[in-house]
């Protein structure tokens, strides 16, 4: 086959016959369909390796995504909000509200951070708590929002923990708050009917019966 160079060459004075035209057009045409051909190729291959990769990752997330229970929301979720209280040296208070839109929280975990250690639960309101590995363990029947923008039932559990103690030094004390910790709703009950996100702005008014008028303390339409 006749090289690139040979064709795209810099121009000879060369008398070329009406055969070696047609010679050289014929190996042009040639090389450039086999150029033709290696981009194709090319094209096909990368199309392959990528839907082999979209289908891996696809792969990997179904996985994951079968090994999570289905009964146990995330730590970031947004069905219930933890606060945390400082009450004196070593003693403080958590709460955890409902706000979720599924329904009732029956039992949840809450996991302190690294640098606190819980010693012991000494009451809980709202529900029944122990202290299980280091974690704070209740269960109950938190009743949910009447609206996801608002707080429902609420748990309320007081423990001692260490680790956190304020530090006096030049005059000042220094208090540490608690970050780290993390909150896993580990059973709810959902209710058959659907939660809004907001309260309406807006009240539908009763149909007036037979020969009943509209007052201020009876309204109707």
């Amino acid at each position: 086959m006749t090289s690139l160079a040979a064709l795209v060459g810099t121009r000879r004075s060369v008398a070329y016959t009406p055969d070696h035209v047609a010679a050289e057009r014929f190996s042009l045409l040639s090389f450039r369909r086999a150029d033709l051909l290696l981009f194709l190729l090319a094209a096909v291959a990368l199309s392959v390796g990528v839907h082999a990769a979209a289908a891996s990752t696809r792969g990997v997330a179904a996985t994951r995504a079968a090994a999570v229970d289905p009964n146990a929301l995330g730590k970031a979720s947004a069905d219930a909000v933890t606060i945390v209280r400082w009450i004196g040296p070593g003693r403080y208070q958590l709460e955890v509200e409902n706000t979720s839109g599924i329904g009732y929280i029956n039992a949840f975990s809450w996991v302190p951070p690294i640098n606190l250690t819980v010693t012991a639960v000494t009451s809980s309101e709202g529900g029944k708590c122990a202290l299980s590995g280091g974690n704070i363990e209740c269960t109950g029947k938190m009743a949910p929002p009447r609206c996801t923008c608002e707080a429902g039932g609420d748990l309320t559990v007081n423990f001692t923990a260490k680790g956190l103690e304020p530090t006096f030094a030049n005059g000042y004390w220094t208090y540490y708050g608690i970050v780290g910790a993390s909150l896993q709703i580990q059973q709810m009950t959902p209710v058959p009917y659907h939660i809004p996100s907001a309260r309406p702005t807006f009240i539908d008014l009763p149909v007036c019966k037979k020969g009943q008028r509209s007052t201020k303390l009876r309204p109707c339409v």
